[in-house]
């Protein structure tokens, strides 16, 4: 073979290796520019960003009822795994004044419901004669509500496990329901690790000092157990001086996360790098990072 012909083949054999070498994951999630374009429903605004076309939800400031004399209300969940009550308190805010609007006009279908039990039902609850899942929403001169686990149904009851009557459940209310529970009060953000790529988008928005936030790099070193370490770029809306806290489990399994102080002045970004370990390496990770009222919710799968 000719000495040109075996220096061009070492040279594209050298490039291949080095583009391998120096990939990083595929990060998908840009520094949003976000432009409204509809109403998800009456209450519920949608934003869309013209770089990537993802959309964000938030409740819309300009279609909220200031309701009466109920400034919010709380929400109790019977487990999922069959043990205890989950709570949340959502009290003085446009998500809230449109749910208390949606509960106080939800008609009768003529249907009773039979009492369960007189079981009580608050945070020190055990077990209970329910399907689990079931919600309640405790809303003073509004009314006590029980729901079942998909929010399909809804009935006005006395007492919590005692007979009512059935309400008609609406869409709308559903939604935001759904927002109260799963996103509410926190601007959060979903996102996945698998097979080296990385997305992360915002998926509901709330007031945060937090403008934008990227996930630069996860690094995860496995042996019995793993050690996660994840780069993150944060941009501030506003001067904050703030704890950044890392949690992680597999499920059953918790392990240790970091907890960082973090300063940023408004209009700024900051890099922050985050560790995590102790979890089995073979099972999916869930990661939870919290920073001012911004949530990021992260799966890894191994």
């Amino acid at each position: 073979m000719k000495p040109k012909r075996i220096f061009l083949l070492i040279l594209m054999t050298l490039l291949v290796i080095s583009s391998v070498s120096c990939s990083k994951p595929e990060v998908r999630g840009c520094k949003h520019n976000w432009e409204r374009i509809d109403n998800f429903n009456e209450y519920t605004a949608m934003d869309q960003c013209t770089k990537c076309g993802n959309t964000r939800k938030y409740t819309d400031p300009d279609n909220i009822p200031y309701s009466g004399f109920e400034a919010g209300f709380r929400m109790l969940r019977y487990g999922w795994d069959g043990y205890g009550i989950a709570a949340k308190e959502v009290f003085t805010c446009d998500l809230g004044y449109a749910i208390i609007d949606c509960l106080s006009k939800l008609e009768e279908t003529g249907k009773t419901i039979p009492k369960i039990s007189n079981e009580t039902v608050n945070e020190h609850t055990g077990t209970l004669s329910v399907t689990r899942g079931t919600l309640w929403i405790e809303c003073g001169t509004v009314g006590l509500f029980r729901l079942d686990p998909e929010m399909d149904e809804i009935c006005k009851v006395q007492t919590h496990l005692g007979k009512g009557v059935e309400l008609r459940m609406t869409d709308t209310l559903k939604e935001l329901l759904t927002q109260a529970w799963f996103y509410f009060p926190n601007d959060y953000w979903s996102g996945k690790y698998e097979n080296g790529t990385i997305t992360l988008n915002q998926i509901y928005k709330s007031d945060s000092a937090v403008d934008y936030v990227r996930i630069d790099s996860i690094d995860i070193k496995k042996n019995e157990r793993s050690t996660i370490k994840i780069v993150l770029t944060i941009g501030a809306k506003d001067s904050i001086k703030t704890e950044c806290r890392l949690l992680c489990s597999n499920g059953c399994v918790i392990g240790y996360g970091d907890r960082e102080e973090i300063e940023i002045s408004a209009g700024e970004e900051i890099k922050v790098e985050l560790t995590t370990g102790g979890l089995f390496s073979d099972w999916t990770h869930y990661v939870t990072i919290n920073i001012d009222n911004t949530k990021i919710s992260l799966t890894i799968e191994p």
